[in-house]
């Protein structure tokens, strides 16, 4: 059987995992041994390019997000800053009410 199309689905049929065991125990001979081997990488690749468009697909929804994200982020972070400005503002306020209760205090 030197036909790849004929070997083919024979193989797919058996499935992968039983495929690469009979071909480490040397089931296959001489002639059918290449076929399958190059069957096999094939679908290394197919299943690896179909891994990497998953993951770009994924990459790129995640980056979607984070774009969306990031204005209110930086609202956040704006709005965070405001706050401690304020809060330094109202400790120098307390702390200058603290001198000024303590001149008074001590007159």
């Amino acid at each position: 059987m030197d036909d790849p199309e004929a070997l083919i689905p024979e193989l797919e049929a058996e499935g992968q995992a039983s495929v690469r065991m009979k071909l480490a125990s040397g089931v296959y001979g001489p002639r059918k041994k290449p076929i399958v081997e190059e069957g096999l990488k094939t679908r290394d690749r197919e299943s690896a390019d179909a891994k990497a468009a998953e993951e770009l697909t994924l990459n790129r929804v995640a980056a979607a997000e984070a774009a969306k994200s990031a204005p209110a982020a930086e609202r956040a972070a704006t709005a965070a800053e405001q706050q401690t400005r304020t809060a330094k503002i109202a400790l120098w306020l307390s702390l200058g009410a603290l001198v000024i209760s303590g001149i008074a205090l001590f007159r």
